[in-house]
């Protein structure tokens, strides 16, 4: 019950967060590479803006686009579904054994250094690629840090069972 208490929380904590810190991280993120660019020689400042306004017109279409379109698509559920085995059961599954249970087994079940490596191997795992600064490393610490440290927490607390961790993530 305990390990339940330390989910919910880590939950609320981490969507009270994401909602409000979220849209400003990232367009500081983007902020950041634009500048980038231009500081660069990359690009111009009217090129991105010329850019960006292509980019909302594709949205636009897209969106208009896909109105139009059924609403139901063969093989759409056979999709969803297999979506829905990849994210909620696989990938908790091999993300688990891979961060929690392989790391502990290698570096030993009371070295501090286990627990470390392996809060930081799963938050990279979900890193997407670009630029790493300080503000894409503050969304990635602010999306996964939570989940982290409640998997963490909960392999821990259940005398180093994987299936604890797993059902977490599956949640």
């Amino acid at each position: 019950m305990k390990i339940f208490g330390v989910g919910v929380v880590a939950f609320l904590v981490s969507n009270f967060l994401g909602k409000n810190l979220r849209p400003d991280l990232e367009a500081k993120y983007q902020r950041e590479i634009a500048e980038k660019m231009i500081e660069e020689n990359l690009t111009t400042e009217e090129e991105l803006v010329k850019k960006a306004l292509e980019e909302r017109k594709q949205i636009d279409k897209f969106i208009t686009e896909k109105k139009r379109l059924p609403t139901t698509m063969p093989l759409g559920n056979v999709s969803l579904f297999l979506g829905f085995i990849t994210v909620v059961i696989i990938a908790p599954i091999v993300e688990e054994c891979l961060c929690r249970y392989l790391i502990f087994e290698i570096f030993g079940k009371s070295n501090i250094f286990a627990y470390i490596f392996s809060g930081l191997i799963f938050i990279f795992l979900h890193w997407q690629g670009g630029i790493l600064n300080f503000t894409a490393l503050g969304l990635l610490l602010l999306n996964y840090l939570p989940a982290t440290i409640l998997f963490i927490y909960a392999y821990h607390e259940s005398k180093l069972n994987i299936t604890y961790p797993i059902y977490f993530h599956m949640m």
